[in-house]
């Protein structure tokens, strides 16, 4: 998973990681920072209780060996049936990129050359590799 590090904020920005390594996953959020915390807080916690994020500007995309998952509040999860996805405001960008044939991390970088809410450093995180029975 790849994440640029550019926020925006009216007409203000500034960089901030967007994935984590949570446990088994890898969790890549866009949209109000401030939700970041609570949804991560939230899957620590094993995901019982609702916690009060709306789908109004946030997405979290959820990477674990089992498969790629997007949350839009902390009820709702879509599976993604693909090799690749992606949320926040350079998602077209980086799907056509990817579809085009680039790895996650050069999608994301094509996107802040040409995106003004993109940018930043690129951040990269991998799950590990399953290591085969001998």
């Amino acid at each position: 998973m790849a994440a640029d590090r550019k926020i925006t904020d009216d007409d203000l920005s500034y960089h901030q990681r967007k994935i984590f390594r949570v446990g088994d996953a890898i969790i890549g959020m866009a949209g109000s920072v401030h939700k970041f915390s609570k949804f991560i807080a939230w899957w620590r916690g094993g995901k019982k209780d609702d916690v009060d994020i709306d789908e109004e500007d946030f997405a979290a995309l959820v990477l674990q060996p089992d498969g790629l998952r997007v949350y839009t509040n902390c009820s709702e999860v879509d599976p993604i049936d693909l090799d690749y996805y992606a949320v926040g405001s350079g998602a077209l960008g980086a799907m056509v990129a990817m579809k085009l044939g680039r790895k996650p991390a050069s999608a994301v970088k094509v996107v802040c050359e040409v995106a003004n809410n993109s940018g930043g450093p690129v951040d990269v995180m991998y799950l590990p590799k399953k290591r085969k029975k001998s």
